[in-house]
């Protein structure tokens, strides 16, 4: 199976990807693309701008299509279109120039887990990773994955409570697929 854990920023996605990965071993689990450009070299804006979110929808998009079975995905294209979405600038972004590729890398996962912010919030944002493009990426990207997921070929799971109640969820929903 592949596996993405999504979600906006600071909603737990990372702690699931990594409670995951030692819960089933036999999983490679990938970093979220933001950090894995940043070792490369990749500088990024003090709030990302609409080509810093593009780039990194371009390597989520790669990671998906050139892994295997058996890897758990911290983000996907879903994520990085909800940032655009939300965005002042998002009118600078070509959607049509990338629906087919985040089509083509969408129809590559098994399970879609969403992290979604909670009421009340149990992981709270510190004001200075901006608290409100969280709440807007919250609801965008849920609406994102709702929306195509009757026309997908993935599993949508919604998470919530602890970490270890997600990973139970997680697990639990694996095993009935």
């Amino acid at each position: 199976m592949k596996i993405v854990i999504s979600g906006a920023h600071f909603t737990g996605k990372t702690t699931l990807v990594d409670e995951l990965s030692r819960s089933l071993s036999d999983y490679t689990a990938l970093e979220e693309p933001y950090y894995l450009l940043e070792e490369e070299g990749h500088e990024f804006s003090g709030f990302p701008s609409v080509e810093d979110y593009e780039r990194q929808l371009e390597y989520s998009i790669e990671q998906i299509l050139d892994s295997e079975q058996g890897t758990i995905f911290d983000r996907c294209p879903l994520d990085f279109l909800a940032y655009i979405n939300v965005h002042k600038d998002s009118s600078s972004f070509d959607l049509d120039r990338w629906s087919k590729k985040v089509q083509e890398a969408m129809k590559q996962l098994d399970v879609f887990v969403i992290t979604p912010i909670e009421k009340p919030d149990l992981l709270t944002c510190p004001h200075s990773e901006y608290p409100e493009l969280r709440q807007k990426v919250n609801r965008e990207l849920q609406n994102l994955v709702y929306d195509s997921e009757s026309s997908s070929t993935f599993k949508v799971l919604e998470v919530n409570g602890t970490i270890e109640s997600r990973l139970n969820q997680v697990l639990t929903f694996i095993k009935s697929i």
